[in-house]
């Protein structure tokens, strides 16, 4: 019975953990996918401006 709780416990913080990482690993790709489109933009905007 011991190890089914040991067991129980070692899946929740594994999925918790697992969370966590892939709720981090999305932002950082959502951040960095809007840096890809948003500073080519800005380049374009801030060449044209000192053309």
């Amino acid at each position: 019975m011991k190890e089914v709780i040991i067991g129980v416990i070692a899946a929740i913080i594994f999925f918790v953990l697992l969370f966590y990482v892939f709720k981090f690993v999305f932002i950082t790709s959502l951040i960095i996918s809007a840096a890809i489109i948003i500073i080519p933009i800005l380049y374009l905007i801030f060449k044209s401006k000192s053309d």
